[in-house]
């Protein structure tokens, strides 16, 4: 299994040289885009709705627990294996929304998942020594609604309200051995409700320049075929039918004929001397994946609210009891985040987004007085051909807190996560990718007397496949 994941970043690579070989026609000069870029789109949105399978992902994680004290009978070590394969599917219904006075998302997902994991532990506490197996699997139901709206007040500032709600049914089964015989089997089931609004205000604003892209792209197979380019205006004018065209396709039968009418009105006749099979082509424009591709950024600061409602069952299996918990959790959380886009090519998108949020519990009963956490992520766009991308990011994350009683114990988490997909459209409606991601993670807490250091290092192949039953703009 190592040498199957040492050798995925070299196929993965391979396969990325081999595949761009299969691009239909490049940028002409790929910098040349920035007047367009910074054109301001009119009011305009679109919307999908897919299913995917949700991913095949198998993954295993390595830690090593270190529990060092002044009392030798209070040391102890921890060496733990886990490998965990999910397999689920989910439909997804998205709806974006751009103009000069707001931006509007509505992001709606249900899923069904299962997966399986086995996990191997080697415990030595002072001078005992111990080898603990476990098996779980589990199913899980899920519903989420994230609702966000930025209204803008002027060109560069806007007030932000964001509803997010989640909703979950989860059923699990554990056993665990140790030394062989089996300790604990336990059967849980769990049902939790989650929401939190948001309000805020922000500053700055990305903008969605897919269409605007998609028109340049246009404008590369048109020089094709006539062997000059469309003016700028004309480019522009052409992203903004772009814009339409899902009107199109919801208002008219053979909506082709109508919308590339109004194109060729757009672009003066242009279009008339142009062969069948030629319009074929320049309408394959829309079969190219670009991603999803935004300029410019953002700060914003924002507070909300958050609501946990859960309920858990167990049957304990082995001891014949049956335990109900019921938990409220609320909370408060400051944040403050800034987001930066940019298209450095036509072929390239960087972005970097932070993220800090300062956490409030509300709940007398909760031991933290407050906790902290901060986000960092990087992220790579590369469009290497008409219908493959490669997402790459890294992500830092560092989480501390204070606990109400035990004020001098020093708690800190830190945790990175590399991850990389690759995207392959095989036609307009279906796309399927696979991805690895590495990930460590390590926290370090200090007591009085005893200091416990949990390194973990992860890594996870994942493979899915997804339908578009209506594919706008992507």
């Amino acid at each position: 299994m190592r040498k199957l994941i040492l050798l995925l970043p070299a196929l993965l690579l391979i396969s990325t040289i081999q595949l761009s070989a299969q691009e239909s026609i490049g940028y002409s000069d790929s910098t040349d885009f920035q007047y367009l870029i910074d054109y301001r789109l009119p009011d305009w949105g679109y919307s999908n709705f897919s299913i995917s399978s949700a991913g095949f992902s198998s993954n295993g994680t390595y830690s090593f627990i270190d529990q060092e004290s002044s009392n030798p009978l209070n040391r102890a070590e921890t060496d733990r294996a886990n490998h965990n394969t999910n397999i689920g599917f989910a439909p997804r219904y998205e709806l974006y929304r751009e103009s000069e006075l707001r931006t509007f998302s509505l992001d709606m997902i249900s899923g069904i998942s299962t997966n399986f994991s086995n996990s191997k532990q080697d415990n030595i506490s002072g001078s005992n020594t111990n080898e603990s197996e476990g098996n779980f699997n589990g199913q899980s139901i899920q519903s989420r609604v994230s609702l966000a709206h930025n209204y803008y007040t002027s060109d560069n500032v806007f007030l932000i309200t964001n509803l997010f709600a989640d909703i979950r049914y989860r059923r699990d089964n554990a056993e665990s051995e140790i030394d062989g015989i089996v300790v604990s089997e336990v059967t849980s089931i769990e049902r939790s409700l989650n929401f939190t609004p948001t309000l805020g205000i922000g500053f700055g604003r990305i903008r969605n320049v897919t269409p605007i892209i998609r028109a340049i792209r246009f404008n590369e197979r048109y020089k094709e075929l006539e062997s000059n380019s469309l003016s700028g205006n004309e480019i522009q004018n052409t992203a903004d039918s772009f814009t339409r065209i899902q009107g199109y396709r919801r208002t008219t039968d053979r909506f082709q004929k109508y919308f590339w009418d109004d194109i060729n009105n757009g672009l003066n006749g242009k279009l008339d001397q142009i062969g069948a099979f030629d319009l074929f082509y320049l309408n394959d424009v829309f079969d190219e994946n670009l991603g999803s591709r935004f300029e410019g950024y953002e700060a914003a600061v924002s507070v909300d609210y958050s609501y946990v409602n859960r309920l858990t069952k167990q049957d304990d299996h082995l001891n014949n009891t049956e335990t109900r918990i019921f938990s409220l959790y609320r909370q408060a959380n400051l944040n403050f985040n800034i987001d930066w886009f940019k298209n450095i090519d036509l072929y390239n998108q960087l972005s970097i987004r932070t993220y800090n949020s300062l956490i409030l519990p509300l709940e007398e009963s909760d031991q933290e007085e407050w906790a902290n956490q901060t986000d960092i992520t990087a992220e790579w766009l590369w469009i290497f051909a008409d219908r493959f991308t490669l997402d790459t990011n890294l992500q830092t994350r560092y989480s501390t807190r204070k606990l109400k009683q035990n004020t001098e114990d020093k708690f800190g988490v830190l945790s990175s996560v590399l991850r990389t997909n690759l995207f392959y459209f095989v036609e307009n409606k279906i796309a399927i990718n696979t991805g690895v991601s590495l990930a460590y993670n390590g926290s370090n807490r200090e007591f009085l007397d005893l200091t416990v250091t949990d390194k973990r290092f992860q890594w996870s192949v994942n493979a899915g496949i997804k339908y578009y039953f209506d594919r706008n703009l992507y």
